[in-house]
């Protein structure tokens, strides 16, 4: 497992956007797909969830105060974060 932080954004069946940190962002990204106990409450019930964007940071820190960032943009601004990020790190489709 990379030593890596993650943060990532994932659009839910209802449309909105969920912004999250992680080390293994696939398996949190099943975790709120399948797993009630380790899913965030805010995206049990708007399953399932697609990972749209994720971009990589050296350490947690850094993760929680760029996910905190993202959290404050508006939605529109979200969307050009996600359309601008390179292709790697764009909507995973």
């Amino acid at each position: 497992m990379s030593s890596e932080w993650q943060i990532y954004i994932v659009s839910c069946s209802d449309g909105s956007f969920y912004t999250g940190i992680a080390k293994d962002v696939l398996r949190r990204i099943d975790e709120h797909n399948q797993d009630d106990l380790k899913a965030a409450r805010y995206t049990r019930a708007r399953r399932p969830v697609r990972l749209i964007y994720k971009e990589l940071v050296a350490t947690r820190s850094e993760a929680a105060k760029r996910e905190h960032e993202i959290k404050k943009m508006s939605r529109k601004e979200k969307e050009v974060l996600v359309k601008k990020a390179p292709h790697e790190q764009g909507f995973f489709d």
